[in-house]
């Protein structure tokens, strides 16, 4: 077994623009190095659409919930990466490193969108609109059993959100969580932002469409401005280097071109060289 256990999660039913994220998932395996790939969870690559609960493809994404969980109380990892589909693929791994660590956990959400939504407040009912409100503890019963108990919205840094529906904005004024602007000059704020919570154990959660489609055009739901990807990359050295990285993701990528390979690629081997992969 390798240093860190990694996880595959092809998972694309959440995000409802088809088989994209599967694909690209799969890809990162290959990037990754099949022989650093601990497990790779059992995902369907057609589906057939079911709303369950007000969630679409709701069936299939508990099984794969169920998988998940299965594994990591098998294994016991201290550190895991997972290389997902779209933004429900990690919250699992989350939710469990985050027990793991006794609440000495901070959850960094690199992505476009703030995803608090439940079934009652979604218009579209994608699971993915509703990643971070689940980790809070809310939202489906059936999903949250596997979910080893909620993070507090303290521990939550959001970095990048710029498309939020006002339903989601009302629950981040409401709750004081922080927003870090998807900018160079941030970073710094980030670090700090982190550093007051005291909370040295961090998750990264790096949906791609954190960054500018301009920049980077490989996402399953693109959203302009947002992070240019040389500063993505800063900011992720950044929190690296004072921090204990203990998990992180890649989420969102929808394979399209050879350009934006070669940035999934230097996105790859940053996140091995945290984790402490040697090649």
């Amino acid at each position: 077994m390798s240093q860190v256990f990694t996880l595959v999660v092809p998972q694309w039913q959440g995000c409802g623009v088809g088989a994209g994220p599967y694909y690209g998932a799969l890809a990162m395996l290959k990037m990754w190095g099949k022989e650093r790939v601990d497990a790779v969870i059992d995902v369907h690559e057609h589906s057939v659409a079911k709303k369950v609960e007000g969630i679409w493809y709701q069936h299939e994404i508990l099984k794969h919930a169920e998988q998940i969980s299965k594994i990591l109380e098998s294994e016991k990892p201290a550190r895991l990466v997972t290389l997902g589909g779209d933004c429900g693929s990690d919250l699992v791994p989350i939710s469990y490193l985050n027990h793991l660590y006794g609440g000495n956990f901070t959850l960094i959400w690199y992505g476009a969108h703030g995803d608090l939504h439940t079934p009652e407040t979604s218009l579209t009912h994608r699971f993915h609109g509703m990643s971070v409100r689940l980790l809070l503890g809310e939202g489906s019963q059936s999903y949250l059993n596997y979910l080893k108990g909620p993070l507090t919205v303290d521990q939550i840094v959001y970095a990048g959100q710029r498309d939020l529906e006002h339903t989601e904005r009302q629950f981040i004024v409401d709750n004081k969580m922080t927003i870090i602007a998807a900018c160079d000059e941030c970073n710094e704020l980030l670090n700090l932002v982190v550093a007051k919570g005291q909370r040295n154990n961090i998750y990264l959660h790096i949906d791609l469409n954190v960054l500018n489609p301009v920049d980077f055009e490989a996402v399953s739901n693109p959203v302009p401005g947002g992070f240019r990807f040389t500063d993505l990359i800063k900011a992720i050295e950044l929190v690296s280097s004072e921090f204990n990285i203990v998990g992180c993701s890649i989420i969102g990528y929808h394979p399209r071109g050879d350009e934006d390979d070669a940035k999934i690629r230097k996105l790859v081997e940053l996140l091995k060289t945290i984790m402490a992969f040697k090649d």
